[in-house]
């Protein structure tokens, strides 16, 4: 997940499709939009996932639900400005309650903008009507966690802040790390482990992939014919059709479309001299991270 993808000073508009990456899907929202910073998602093909249109016209979100074996996994991201105005502070504790009411596990996270909060206590100083409190009001009575502990933002002669964050419904997270920042970004890269059971969006093998140009259409073609044809005599709902069109689709794509090993070997092809100045960052990065040496963030 990204935040903050739109440049703030950019001569040329960009397409969605320069950050398209192999084996991944991509969501976005706010992408080019005047006054949005804009948030984009990855997911791998294999993931079961629909994107959730919240009802809240909070600025700038991205919902999404990914298919677990056992539940659903409903993921909330977030990207409040610092100078957010009163009324989307309003309107995001009004998209958190709805967040909430989903069916299923949730996970909250993005860049919230609350350097004042005191993640150690759980604390902000000023009235009870002040964002940052509401904000952990929300957490406390919904009984979630959140589980980012260090800072996250760093800029040379500013005290470094936590501003980006990981709420979850329950203890799932686990591997938290703290990255090198991507690009010019001054905000660290977080890297964690949801522990769930995810269920592939393919009734095959996700270690296989289909080969369509070797398919036997014919016999295909002469079996979702006859399913198409009871699908719509059938006095059912619409959804129930759906159902029964999807499952005997992909039951007849795994018997009349060979399917073989995905080739995973794909790499992006470095020169040495970019190999060597990425490692000159992350090294920088470690003496931010560690001793506080701001002054390497301009290295």
């Amino acid at each position: 997940m990204l935040n903050e993808v739109n440049p703030k000073n950019l001569r040329f508009p960009q397409s969605i499709s320069e950050y398209q990456l192999k084996g991944w899907q991509i969501l976005s929202s706010g992408f080019q939009k005047d006054g949005c910073r804009g948030l984009l998602l990855y997911y791998k093909e294999s993931l079961s996932v629909i994107e959730i249109n919240m009802k809240i016209t909070f600025q700038e979100k991205l919902c999404i639900r990914l298919l677990t074996s056992k539940d659903f996994l409903n993921i909330l991201f977030i990207y409040r400005s610092p100078n957010s105005l009163s009324e989307n502070n309003e309107l995001l504790i009004d998209l958190l309650e709805e967040f909430m009411l989903l069916k299923g596990n949730h996970l909250l996270l993005g860049d919230f903008n609350f350097p004042e909060i005191n993640w150690m206590t759980s604390s902000c100083q000023g009235l009870h009507t002040r964002i940052e409190n509401r904000f952990l009001k929300f957490l406390d009575d919904s009984f979630m966690i959140q589980h980012i502990t260090e800072p996250t933002r760093f800029r040379p002669g500013q005290t470094p802040h936590l501003l980006d964050l990981v709420v979850t419904s329950r203890e799932s997270i686990d591997s938290i790390r703290y990255l090198s920042p991507l690009g010019g970004s001054d905000h660290s890269i977080i890297s964690f482990n949801v522990c769930l059971e995810i269920e592939s969006s393919s009734g095959c093998n996700s270690n296989k992939r289909p080969c369509y140009d070797l398919g036997d259409y014919t016999g295909f073609n002469d079996l979702i014919g006859g399913a198409l044809t009871m699908v719509l005599e059938d006095d059912i709902s619409v959804e129930n059709k759906w159902s029964i069109f999807r499952d005997t689709l992909m039951e007849l794509t795994k018997r009349f479309v060979p399917h073989r090993a995905k080739n995973n070997k794909f790499r992006f092809r470095m020169t040495q001299e970019l190999r060597t100045l990425i490692k000159l960052k992350h090294q920088c990065w470690r003496q931010v991270y560690r001793y506080g040496a701001t002054e390497k963030l301009t290295e």
